[in-house]
């Protein structure tokens, strides 16, 4: 099989290439297909794949030189695939004690054998964004329950005004729902440019295994995740102004109805929450990036 830009090179492209002969190290082989463009394989983007010469085929048993990749059938999961793979594995022993005593099979997918390094690191990682995004969540969270403890002489006069307790509370879970759209966006744009930059360093001979990587799943995952956020973040202001006694508030008149009494205190309690959350967010993240490092 030859690779799709030595097809395009040595053959225009041309169907007619299938069936022709071609010499390689002085061993002539019939072309029987064309690997698609972008074909990778251990990251090498390969331009022939020939059979096994006959010298791994006659090769002494015991030699460990070949590497062999499957794919299941749609109906055999890979628990069947690996107890015929033993059941072979026996027979294998029996009839050649010396070289295949107590040798098995191990099936993994291939995505976790070719991620058997970075595996640990990218979970780390994983965790490091995560506690990143809880920090973000705890700040935005913070200030949106303080800013709505200012506004409760707003809220109050809305309300007077005949705006019920969901039209109140919807207004205030559209406004986190936007400024957490508005971070997903540009969480994406800041990816976009990242990976960019890191594909652009990688040498000519090499791809990544996924160059396709900005696709629907990633826009989907980012969406779900900035409006999971922007609920979370939203809920406890939007249940906060969703309770301002009218009465009340509206009695302290010309005063800052949002400093005063309670309100003031409730304000001090969600400034020292937010260091508090921030704090111990912070130290796990930080304990994330140490491990990392020592990982690598």
């Amino acid at each position: 099989m030859i690779g799709f830009g030595a097809w395009q090179r040595k053959f225009g492209g041309s169907p007619d290439a299938l069936g022709q002969s071609l010499t390689l190290d002085g061993v002539s082989h019939r072309i029987v297909g064309v690997m698609p463009r972008g074909f990778a394989f251990d990251w090498d983007i390969p331009e022939f794949l020939t059979p096994l010469s006959a010298d791994i085929v006659t090769a002494p048993r015991g030699r460990p030189i070949v590497d062999v990749y499957g794919r299941l059938k749609p109906e055999v999961s890979v628990k069947q695939a690996t107890a015929e793979m033993d059941t072979i594995a026996r027979r294998l022993e029996a009839a050649y004690p010396e070289t295949n005593k107590r040798l098995g099979v191990r099936l993994r997918g291939l995505v976790a054998a070719m991620g058997d390094g970075p595996r640990e690191s990218m979970e780390i990682m994983t965790g490091f964004v995560v506690f990143v995004l809880l920090i973000a969540c705890a700040n935005i969270a913070n200030l949106q329950l303080a800013c709505a403890t200012g506004r409760s002489s707003e809220i109050a006069i809305r309300t007077a005004m005949g705006a019920g307790r969901f039209r109140i509370m919807r207004q205030v879970l559209t406004e986190s729902l936007l400024v957490s759209l508005a971070g997903g966006a540009l969480g994406l744009t800041l990816g976009w440019a990242g990976v960019k930059a890191l594909q652009a360093s990688i040498p000519a001979n090499y791809q990544p295994e996924n160059p396709n990587w900005m696709d629907a799943g990633v826009f989907a995952l980012t969406a779900l995740t900035a409006l999971a956020t922007g609920l979370l973040t939203g809920l406890a202001p939007a249940f906060q102004v969703s309770r301002v006694n009218i009465h009340d508030t509206l009695k302290e008149g010309g005063r800052s109805a949002g400093d005063t009494g309670s309100r003031g205190r409730l304000r001090g309690a969600f400034v020292v929450a937010e260091v508090c959350l921030a704090t111990m967010l912070l130290l796990a993240a930080g304990l994330l990036v140490k491990s990392f490092v020592r990982l690598q």
